[in-house]
């Protein structure tokens, strides 16, 4: 479905502005001053809000303050501030107010100047009023991008009060100085600010004031802001045990920290963790106003998408239900929220395997969405995709590619472009495909999700399974791996022709070549492609060259993954020598060879000789900062089987012992061809066994073991 927004629930500060019918005008003014501190400070999160959608949640914060409701906020605050934008009698303050509420940002910034300059110049002078003319001024700057004034303009007046002089008012500078650092994408300098607003918070009113738990509070929420999970889980933990001390596990507050945890713990995919607290939440709705409510109806939301992102189905499906019912009740069956629950209880339907139930819910849901929303809205392509899915389910491919091919040239349209419901739906696409046969297009699909999927999301993500399903689906085909080979000689060709057939680039293509055919088991292409490539670097770059021996010891592992033991052998102990004769500090190539020849000798029965080199090689790396952890577990692995092949009574060799191309990780930096001297280092192609990656076509096992390392030519 969708992300949740990198943005905490803010425990609430105290509610300092009280309003009756008789003070409308009181009230007004009170809306001018908070407005711009709460437009700047506490919207624009996204870069997708819109100003309106700002204005719009200012008014909510402001009616929430004076306890009214966002309409009477509207009807109070834009008629004044019109009406003081016109007057010439209007303090210049006020006036600098009115201009913000309007949006006209650099008036408003030149005006609170003035006010400022002003207060300076006035007898006795006003501190006060010079700390809040330069407070808006540096608002204002911030919505112009003017962030070097705004941090200009704050560091002014912090000079006029201090923490324990005025702590309120220091703290809300402070805050003003960390969002300006925010757009300068001074991400540390922010975080700074923060945990200085804390200390002092701490220092002056103690651990457990409700004020330094709500500082601590807002900076567990920059750090989750910032993608900072672990720091912001620790430090909503520490919130979480204070404001149950301090206000107890019913209280309101308890229920909004409960919420920001199980944020940070689904942002690291610990969905199952979140759940408890996602059911106390709901149950301290659901004792305070009931089921209907609103606070319940968006507690017993977030726990139906905990459920269905921990593929919690049946849970799911119960839960889904009874919000459907539930808003319905309260709202009426045309209302977003319905709609939402109705889309999670199909999709648990669906993955339940109840696909025609789940394609018949689908199928009124598209006709309800399209009347409510609109056909291309977001609302209704989500219901669309899911339809796709739904009869990619019921291997009613065809249908399934139209309707995702249309869906996702909408969505494409109308949402962001890293969206990841779009590249769900290319997903969808590449299996539908992919399943017609229609492979090269499958492909296409399947590499742009995979590249997506890598940049956006975290490993532990389900979603990166399902591309790496996919993409093995694609490569478990025989034609499909056909097509990754015609590509990779299809760069060879392209590369020769341009280059030249010897030269270095053209080379390391050709290489790419042999270790992808290598990976895919056609072992005497692969061997062919290589010798074509050592037959020209033995003579062009030596036989001492590392990219020359990086190519001799895997077309040696090829041997030895054949079972061609006196081939491997000879060909490990002609790259051991030249390794041993150039041999630096920190190189764990000779280590790496000889540990391949341990194994290769192992093969043929020689286990003693065996033990020693691979004893030997992994004395070497252990400790060591540049060996892959992978690598070495799995030379301690060999060694112990060879020496469980040489105990007494048992074979004479362990049939088993090859650690062949699928050896995990690298130990050995992967070498790119270049002339002598110069450091070394195989395509990217070369480095990965596993999918997804950006190109599915790098299925090829490393035979090295030293961590990859980039080396530009």
């Amino acid at each position: 479905m969708c992300l949740l927004s990198r943005s905490f629930q803010l425990i609430a500060a105290p509610c300092l502005l009280m309003f009756s019918g008789s003070q409308a005008a009181d009230a007004g003014m009170q809306c001018l001053n908070l407005y711009p501190v709460l437009y700047t400070l506490q919207t624009g999160d996204s870069a997708n809000e819109t100003r309106p959608q700002r204005a719009t949640r200012t008014e909510q914060l402001l009616a929430s303050r004076l306890k009214l409701v966002p309409e009477q906020i509207v009807k109070l605050l834009i008629p004044l501030a019109e009406s003081i934008s016109r007057s010439t009698q209007a303090a210049r303050i006020d006036q600098a107010r009115a201009s913000f509420v309007l949006g006209v940002f650099e008036t408003s910034q030149i005006q609170a100047l003035e006010a400022g300059d002003e207060a300076h110049r006035a007898t006795p002078r006003r501190p006060e009023m010079i700390i809040a003319a330069l407070q808006l001024a540096a608002l204002a700057a911030i919505e112009q991008s003017r962030h070097e004034e705004a941090v200009k303009f704050v560091t002014v007046a912090l000079g006029e009060t201090s923490a324990d002089k005025d702590l309120a008012t220091w703290t809300q500078l402070q805050k003003i100085t960390a969002r300006a650092y925010r757009g300068l994408d001074m991400k540390k300098d922010e975080e700074r600010i923060q945990r200085h607003i804390l200390t002092e918070h701490q220092r002056i009113l103690g651990e457990n004031h409700v004020e330094t738990i709500r500082q601590h509070s807002e900076l567990a929420g920059l750090l989750y802001q910032q993608g900072n999970d672990l720091e912001s889980e620790r430090e909503t933990r520490a919130v979480l045990k204070a404001t149950l001390r301090l206000h107890g596990p019913e209280s309101d507050q308890a229920a909004i920290v409960r919420k920001n945890l199980a944020r940070v713990l689904e942002a690291q995919g610990r969905h199952s963790e979140a759940t408890p607290l996602r059911q106390d939440v709901l149950e301290a709705a659901l004792k305070a106003s009931g089921k209907q409510s609103a606070p319940a109806l968006a507690a017993r939301e977030a726990l139906v998408k905990n459920l269905a992102a921990r593929k919690s189905h049946a849970e799911c499906e119960a839960e889904a239900r009874t919000l459907m019912e539930s808003a319905q009740a309260g709202a009426g069956p045309d209302t977003a929220l319905v709609m939402n629950a109705r889309i999670y209880l199909a999709v648990s339907v669906l993955e339940q395997g109840r696909h025609e139930e789940a394609l018949q819910m689908l199928d009124q849901l598209q006709e309800d969405s399209s009347r409510l929303f609109g056909a291309g809205h977001a609302q209704t392509l989500l219901v669309i995709h899911t339809r796709g899915s739904c009869l990619n389910a019921l291997k009613r491919h065809e249908e399934a590619a139209v309707i995702l091919a249309k869906t996702l040239e909408a969505r494409k349209r109308v949402l962001p472009a890293d969206d990841l419901a779009t590249f769900e739906t290319r997903l969808q696409l590449g299996q539908a495909l992919l399943n017609l046969g229609r492979l090269k297009e499958a492909l296409a699909e399947i590499r742009i999700t995979a590249n997506a999927y890598q940049r956006l999301l975290p490993a532990s993500d389900l979603r990166m399974r399902s591309i790496a399903d996919l993409s093995n689906q694609f490569s478990s085909l025989e034609e499909g791996r056909q097509i990754l080979v015609d590509e990779h000689r299809a760069n060879y060709r392209t590369a020769a022709s341009t280059l030249g057939a010897e030269d270095l680039q053209t080379l390391n293509v050709q290489a790419g070549l042999a270790a992808y055919l290598a990976g895919m088991g056609r072992s005497d292409e692969a061997l062919a492609e290589y010798e074509k490539v050592l037959s020209i670097c033995r003579r062009k770059l030596g036989p001492d060259n590392p990219g020359t021996l990086d190519l001799l010891q895997r077309s040696a592992l090829i041997h030895l993954n054949e079972g061609r033991f006196e081939a491997c052998e000879k060909m490990l102990r002609e790259v051991l020598a030249h390794r041993q004769k150039n041999h630096k500090p920190g190189d764990l190539g000779v280590d790496e060879t000889r540990y391949h020849l341990g194994v290769c000798l192992g093969q043929m029965g020689q286990l003693r000789q065996a033990d020693e080199m691979i004893r030997q090689s992994l004395d070497a790396v252990k400790g060591q900062p540049q060996a892959n952890p992978d690598f070495v577990a799995q030379m301690e692995q060999m060694q112990a089987r060879i020496q469980k092949a040489m105990a007494p009574r048992a074979p004479a060799a362990d049939a088993g012992l090859n650690a062949g191309v699928g050896a995990p990780g690298t130990l050995q930096s992967p070498l790119q061809l270049k002339p002598a001297g110069a450091p070394a280092q195989l395509p990217a192609a070369m480095q990965q066994s596993r999918l997804p990656d950006i190109d599915p076509a790098s299925l090829v096992p490393s035979g090295t073991i030293q961590k990859p390392l980039e080396y530009k030519p």
